[in-house]
């Protein structure tokens, strides 16, 4: 054993003659021995001592009143980092593996052999302190998480009555945050980020991102001279320092004026934000360009986006559609579960691989109350009406995901409305050409228990008014539009827009997301 250990080892047997003789043995190794004739006067000198002073316990099995199996139970509860040894004359398999099974590191028979025991302390005292820096070295990662946390300025979006915001770490630290700056004037700047990796490096240029970012807006710069900025110091100064270590950091700000229901934005490499308005169309903002740090001159990637009264703009990190893929569903639904359920939140952290963000703002200064919800959207091109079957088992995994109560009958009505509407739409409307898309979005109102799809198409519509009497309308239907008659029957309300090129459905049911 070492000579320069400092601590204690801590001896305990009911029977002087082994306890000294253990004593003895010990201390040749140059590290200070207590001893306990029992578990009781041992639990008072770790009590007493400081149970951190103690490298190693040595007990005897079999002592009056309470065992040393059961006096390591009781170690291990207070100090899980503290290893034990546990001796016996008369050792069996069963009391081996009861010792093994509650965390002692080793078990060794009586009569002891000096050089056995002094390597099998060693082992204890060696795994002692490397799970004491191993508590150590989380203790720290998680007061940088605070601090992380603290800097990055979250808990200032409670105060934003237009503001819903989620997150949950996936990881200790990592680059993921979202804050907002209020400006004079009902006006916000919204700035979304998420660095890559998920280690101290990674929190260490979120948070200095954060703090360039606050500092330079309160000095007036723009959010290009910010970007600007960020993308020289990790080129030129983050690369330079690690040895040519590349850092990338996506970003994607959003200047919202109340106001004047506008919304300027940025985007850098993070997931497109999106707008669902009052009526519940779904609407893609601004794809990503290059993150910064990828090139020395950063893109022009900029848009005006007009907004309307009641609409919201939705922000995630791509934790979220990870996540998405991995259950088989679309973003839209895992994003209103995350949103609006705290059961469907616990369900998809047992699903995440990353850290998750959502934040909802919305575009008015009036309370908000109901409405409806984006649930799913995505687009697909004319040539991929092959894939309908595929994209059907989505629709369905996304549904019954969000609505596990919802009858059979009605899950049917909606599939089945919607992959006549989708197909007509990339084969008729789209010609089923691969550089025509049509997209699908589909909103749910909960205060009405009615979900609404939306399909648009490109094409030039049917010119037919699908509102109309079935018997009007039968007489106007070609053949290649004949879907469109079962369609009527399945949903409650139908309509359409763009002489036909866009069909609203609406379907009504009782069933109520899980809460």
């Amino acid at each position: 054993m070492s000579h320069d250990e400092s601590g204690f080892i801590l001896a305990v047997d009911d029977d002087p003659i082994s306890l000294r003789l253990l004593q003895g043995a010990l201390q040749k190794g140059g590290i200070q021995v207590l001893t306990a004739s029992h578990a009781k006067e041992a639990r008072e000198i770790l009590i007493e001592k400081e149970f951190r002073q103690c490298l190693c316990v040595v007990s005897d099995y079999r002592m009056p009143e309470m065992t040393g199996l059961e006096l390591s139970q009781w170690i291990s509860k207070e100090d899980k980092t503290l290893s034990c040894i546990l001796l016996s004359a008369e050792a069996d398999k069963q009391m081996i593996s009861d010792s093994l099974r509650v965390g002692v590191l080793d078990f060794l028979e009586k009569p002891l052999i000096l050089n056995v025991v002094r390597n099998a302390v060693q082992k204890a005292i060696d795994q002692t302190k490397s799970k004491r820096n191993l508590q150590e070295s989380r203790n720290q990662v998680n007061e940088i998480q605070k601090f992380h946390h603290t800097i990055l300025g979250l808990q200032h979006t409670a105060s934003i009555q237009q503001i819903t915001f989620r997150f949950i770490p996936m990881h200790e630290v990592g680059g993921d945050f979202i804050n907002i700056f209020p400006l004079p004037n009902d006006t916000y700047i919204v700035v979304a980020t998420d660095v890559s990796g998920h280690d101290l490096k990674a929190a260490f240029v979120s948070a200095f991102f954060q703090g360039v970012t606050r500092g330079m807006i309160e000095k007036g710069a723009s959010i290009r001279e910010i970007y600007t900025f960020t993308n020289r110091f990790l080129i030129d100064e983050w690369g330079k320092d690690t040895g040519g270590v590349a850092m990338s950091l996506s970003t994607c700000s959003a200047i919202i004026d109340l106001r004047n229901k506008t919304c300027d934005l940025t985007n850098h490499g993070f997931p497109s934000p999106y707008y669902v308005t009052e009526e519940g169309k779904i609407r893609e903002m601004i794809q990503g360009g290059p993150p910064l740090g990828w090139f020395s001159d950063i893109e022009e990637n900029e848009i005006h986006f007009p907004c309307q009264e009641g609409g919201a703009i939705f922000f995630w990190s791509d934790g979220l559609d990870d996540t998405a893929v991995r259950m088989g569903i679309n973003s839209f639904s895992v994003l209103y579960r995350f949103l609006e359920s705290p059961e469907g939140e616990k369900e998809i952290q047992e699903k995440a691989v990353d850290d998750l963000m959502v934040v909802r703002f919305e575009m008015t200064n009036a309370q908000k109350e109901g409405g409806w919800h984006p649930i799913f959207f995505t687009e697909s091109c004319g040539a991929d009406h092959l894939k309908i079957d595929h994209m059907q088992k989505e629709w369905q995994n996304s549904l019954q995901f969000l609505f596990p109560t919802i009858p059979e009958e009605r899950i049917y009505d909606i599939l089945l409305a919607t992959r006549e509407s989708y197909l007509n739409g990339m084969i008729h409307g789209a010609k089923k050409d691969l550089n025509k898309k049509v997209l699908l979005q589909i909103c749910y109102h909960r205060e009405n228990k009615k979900i609404r799809v939306r399909i648009d198409d490109p094409g030039v519509g049917h010119g037919l008014d699908l509102a109309e009497p079935m018997e009007s309308l039968q007489l106007k239907l070609h053949d290649e539009h004949s879907g469109l008659t079962m369609i009527k029957f399945l949903c409650q309300e139908i309509k359409n827009e763009r002489n036909g090129a866009t069909v609203i459905m609406d379907f009504d049911f009782e069933a109520i997301p899980l809460t």
